[in-house]
């Protein structure tokens, strides 16, 4: 803003009364008015490398953009893309992000106090992130006819079950040793009776169907 000095930001950022949320809903809306209809919702997340133990959520953990599990913080995002008729390249807007909490953060009220955390909160895992947001665009009107999502949430049942369950269609990545049942090969397998053993030692056990 014209006319804003640096030193003013750091006390906006830390002391002003304002709530994250409701100004991108703001700015949320605004660009849901301007875009043309239809769309992804693409989901992804960022590795942020920390230092000591006060960054709010850093713990090692799984970074991709660092490339390798490192003490760092991460961040999963929403983004909204849609394709523009009279333009060669599709509309790309950021919607919002969270930051990802792992179980060291969430189970320690105390090491929350200190950094100025919230009081109350809950393990909040990439996938569960990733499903809040999609809830979250859903809200605010974004009209996504498909979330799309690397192998980081495609090789995650509960993302996936969690999908299911809202009935929205999907488009994941999926890593190379990932691996399904097939329905009718699972009833298959479950209606086989193993067969009894012939002396002493353990009985056989119903045999899974393949992958």
């Amino acid at each position: 803003m014209a006319g804003t000095a640096t030193e003013r930001v750091p006390p906006l950022l830390t002391d002003a009364a304002w709530e994250p949320q409701a100004l991108d809903q703001q700015r949320v809306k605004a660009l849901v008015a301007q875009r043309p209809p239809g769309g992804l919702l693409v989901l992804d997340d960022t590795g942020l490398p920390t230092q000591g133990r006060r960054a709010v959520g850093g713990a090692r953990q799984d970074a991709g953009t660092l490339g390798q599990i490192a003490h760092g913080q991460v961040v999963v995002s929403a983004h909204d893309v849609a394709d523009e008729p009279t333009r060669r390249a599709p509309v790309h807007g950021p919607l919002t992000a969270r930051l990802s909490l792992p179980a060291g953060w969430a189970a320690a009220s105390d090491r929350r106090a200190k950094v100025h955390g919230p009081a109350a909160v809950a393990l909040q895992t990439k996938p569960a992130v990733a499903l809040t947001l999609v809830e979250q665009a859903r809200a605010w009107g974004v009209p996504f006819a498909w979330v799309v999502a690397d192998a980081g949430y495609g090789d995650t049942p509960t993302f996936l079950h969690g999908r299911d369950e809202r009935h929205g269609a999907s488009v994941v990545g999926i890593s190379r040793p990932f691996g399904v049942h097939l329905p009718a090969e699972v009833g298959a397998a479950a209606l086989v009776v193993p067969s009894r053993p012939r002396g002493r030692g353990q009985p056989k056990k119903p045999r899974p169907a393949p992958r």
